[in-house]
């Protein structure tokens, strides 16, 4: 089982973060996602969150105009590299591209490979999560992306 740990900032980023989070593991076999809105009400909140960060076995950052330089996102993008990094021997975050090409990114998130919200670059970002979390096979793309698009 691979966990993905979604990131957003933003209203914009925050629903395609939920929709990516419910609807990833159901193309990706063994792929659970988890977001910081999953965190049960009356839990330490900062306690829980450095945990599902320190667990992931990497990032998904959805990232829109208004989140590119939310402080809070770079945090979450920070401490996911530092952990993923630390366990795998290579931070390894996935940065999906809401309304941004990668030229727009500054660093540390232009370091990483993106794919565009297209359905191009959903493919590539499915594919790519697919061979990380050691799968053979996704579910058929077509039917999953006119659900999501």
């Amino acid at each position: 089982m691979t966990t993905l740990f979604v990131c957003w900032s933003g209203d914009r980023s925050r629903a395609a973060a939920g929709v990516l989070t419910e609807r990833l593991p159901a193309i990706v076999p063994g792929l659970t996602c988890v977001m910081s809105t999953q965190i049960d009400s009356g839990s330490l909140w900062s306690a829980e969150l450095q945990r599902r960060l320190d667990s992931a076995d990497a990032g998904l950052v959805c990232l829109t105009r208004e989140a590119v330089g939310s402080p809070w996102l770079h945090y979450e993008a920070g401490m996911l590299s530092t952990a993923v990094g630390r366990e795998r021997g290579e931070p390894r975050l996935f940065t999906y591209l809401l309304d941004l090409e990668q030229q727009e990114l500054s660093s540390p998130l232009s370091a990483y490979q993106s794919a565009a919200a297209t359905r191009d670059g959903t493919a590539q970002l499915v594919d790519s999560l697919l061979r990380f979390a050691g799968g053979s096979a996704a579910v058929e793309f077509d039917p999953w992306w006119s659900d999501v698009s």
